[in-house]
């Protein structure tokens, strides 16, 4: 769209979610990734145009001169360079297996160095870590740590200051952060939220989305056809009980506090279980008698917890390491699974005893689990990581990890009540696929078959996971958008 204004320009028309890294530097091209979880970047001509392929990774930003690209690659651990067309790419840095991935990179503008922020992927909290990194000595300073959302982090005052999203006080707003003395000075003010700041490039202000989002949890009767709103509020993470009478969510009533709710899946009997700054939903026992979360604060350790739906019987489980992406219930109810992100290896899935007892690793690198086989000897887990994309089997007998699906991008599963299959969603742009694949232990049985075709779409997540189905695919829960965030130029006084 044109800063003058009229009308979007639409770009692209294949299926599937965009996500934009950058603009070239000269402005005549944008590179975007294809959907969720793609390992490649595309450019596309501005003002129209065909797309092509450029490079394998993400993160792609263009140096100040746009000679050149850099992306990371997090198989590798590694940020690269190429020349613009995609072509001579070179290893420029390797990060420490104790530092947490990139999640943005900005070029300095005398083109000697790069601003790279990391963060915690399972992390709820908005917090993340700076380094400036030498192209040519290969070193990366340590800047510290900054409040804020590094995706939606650009140059205030290029090579010396940033502008980022940060949450005080629950209002959102648009600050700046001097890098050499570490100072904040706050940009936009008022009740917000203001996200995605992006200065002007003549120097007369800037640009920003202000408006609250009010993403809607909405459940589907697949037999009525009927559909009902549950809950506004940035409600998401929805989890249905086994018997799809309820239906576990959160809300963000800010971006510093979550809470955790619980409803039947009619709308009524609505109780809020727990409030923290960040939470995620896991899943229920097998008879429905509690659930599984997560919590996250500032400054602690992730907590993990099991809670019957009514509030009563709360339960801290052992867990005290890294952040965890899940809690799931195993098929006895007396053995849970936690997902976790660890610095250096990625995703990891531990067992530890619903009743306490001290975390025990059983895979690493597997992505992470979802749901368990009815006779608890297997889990089964979803790897969205570009070169192990998949659905696989993990076996608990000899803690073995087995593709069963491979290449399908998705963030959620069931499994058959029989036991003999499981049930996954593939989004596109109209509609929703939900897909059946049958399975008998260490691999999948034929080619995946469609049991269900829903009339409208949903992401695969929005601040979690977007969606769940009941085992029986008569009911499902997702997030609608809801809301109306709009484009603003904020002008210097």
């Amino acid at each position: 769209m044109l800063t003058s204004g009229g009308d979007p320009l639409q770009l692209t028309s294949d299926p599937g979610q965009k996500l934009v890294d950058s603009f070239s530097t000269d402005g005549t091209q944008i590179y975007y990734r294809k959907g969720f979880a793609s390992g490649e970047v595309w450019a596309v001509p501005t003002l129209g145009g065909g797309a092509n392929r450029l490079v394998s990774g993400g993160l792609l930003i263009p140096s100040s001169d746009g000679n050149s690209v850099y992306f990371t690659r997090n198989s590798q651990r590694g940020i690269f360079r190429a020349n613009k067309s995609g072509m001579s790419e070179e290893l420029l840095y390797t990060w420490d297996a104790n530092a947490w991935p990139p999640r943005r990179l900005l070029a300095y503008p005398e083109g000697k160095r790069l601003l790279v922020l990391t963060t915690n992927p399972t992390s709820a909290l908005e917090m993340f870590h700076i380094y400036s990194f030498d192209l040519t000595a290969k070193t990366a300073q340590d800047l510290g740590d900054a409040p804020g959302l590094p995706d939606q982090t650009v140059w205030s005052e290029p090579g010396k200051s940033i502008l980022l999203v940060r949450t005080v006080n629950g209002l959102t707003n648009l600050w700046k952060y001097d890098l050499a003395d570490k100072t904040f000075t706050q940009i936009s003010f008022g009740p917000g939220p203001d996200i995605a700041g992006m200065p002007d490039p003549a120097g007369r202000g800037m640009f920003m989305v202000h408006g609250k989002d009010a993403d809607i949890l909405t459940v589907y009767n697949a037999r009525t056809k009927e559909t009902k709103d549950l809950a506004g509020e940035n409600a998401t993470q929805p989890a249905l009980s086994h018997d799809a009478r309820k239906v576990m969510y959160i809300t963000n009533p800010s971006r510093d506090r979550t809470e955790l709710w619980v409803a039947d899946t009619d709308g009524n009997s609505k109780r809020k279980l727990a409030e923290a700054t960040g939470i995620a939903t896991g899943n229920w026992s097998r008879d429905d008698r509690f659930l599984a979360f997560s919590a996250d604060e500032p400054g602690k350790v992730t907590k993990a917890y099991l809670v019957a739906p009514d509030g009563s019987g709360l339960r801290t489980l052992t867990w005290s390491g890294a952040e965890l992406q899940a809690v799931i219930v195993g098929a006895d109810s007396e053995t849970v699974f936690l997902n976790a992100f660890e610095k250096g290896i990625g995703s990891t899935i531990w067992m530890e005893s619903a009743e306490g007892s001290a975390p025990e690793k059983l895979v690493e690198r597997c992505g992470f689990a979802f749901d368990v086989a009815p006779g608890g000897g297997y889990l089964f887990a979803i790897n969205n990581a570009p070169e192990k994309k998949g659905i696989y089997e993990v076996s608990l007998a000899d803690r073995k990890c087995t593709l069963l699906v491979p290449g399908v991008s998705t963030f959620g599963l069931a499994v058959a009540n029989d036991g003999k299959s499981i049930l996954y969603a593939v989004p596109s742009q109209r509609d929703v696929t939900i897909y059946r694949q049958n399975w008998q232990p260490g691999k999948a049985i034929g080619q995946p078959q469609v049991m269900l075709k829903l009339p409208f779409s949903f992401p695969l997540v929005s601040g979690g996971n977007a969606y769940d189905f009941s085992r029986d695919l008569s009911t499902v829960a997702y997030v609608r958008p809801g809301g109306q965030p709009e484009l603003y130029f904020l002008g210097e006084k």
